[in-house]
């Protein structure tokens, strides 16, 4: 991928397209079929996004930014490519994107929040080791489950940070219903 191309986003493409990036790294490194080489390939990523997604979003002349996203963007296709998967969130994601033809980057940060609170449980020590290697959160007073909700609070502001904030992440907000909602988590399931 050409850093250079990437700089003729709009600001909300670049901070989509970096949070869909977010979340295959992430999505591989907590998913339960993942690999140990997925898993270090989706953490890089995840962790590049941390550092730099809100520059880049912001600034698509910094250079050094611009490159990483370059990267992160690399690794994290790699993520699901070798075996990490694309989880409940991309899942769910595609569906609303068909629906609604909205951009799969926002889509999966409309997404990335309640689906990471839900599921959070099912792989405690990936979360905890999301809030320490990716955000650099001091875990080591914290049990994983403690440590598993730091990390979600800091995606939440990751989030934001880049201009996705919560009225952006309703459903209700693209004219979606609750019938909607069922009817797309029934397939999401396909989408594993």
């Amino acid at each position: 991928l050409d850093p250079a191309l990437l700089r003729t986003m709009p600001d909300r493409i670049a901070a989509q397209s970096g949070i869909d990036c977010f979340v295959h790294g992430m999505g591989g490194f907590v998913s339960r079929l993942g690999n140990e080489l997925a898993k270090a390939v989706g953490i890089r990523a995840a962790k590049l996004c941390w550092e730099n997604l809100p520059e880049f979003t912001y600034n698509r002349s910094n250079d050094k930014a611009c490159e990483a996203m370059a990267w992160a963007q690399y690794l994290g296709a790699m993520t699901y490519a070798i075996g990490g998967g694309v989880g409940m969130i991309h899942g769910t994601a595609h569906q609303i994107s068909a629906v609604n033809d909205l951009h799969h980057g926002l889509t999966n940060a409309i997404m990335l929040v309640p689906v990471s609170r839900r599921n959070y449980r099912a792989a405690p020590g990936g979360f905890a080791e999301i809030a320490s290697t990716v955000f650099g959160i001091d875990t080591r007073n914290m049990d994983r489950f403690e440590a598993a909700e730091a990390a979600l609070d800091k995606i939440e502001y990751f989030r934001n940070i880049v201009g996705i904030d919560e009225k952006a992440c309703k459903l209700s907000t693209y004219g979606l219903t609750e019938k909607d909602a069922r009817h797309m988590a029934k397939n999401s399931i396909n989408d594993l």
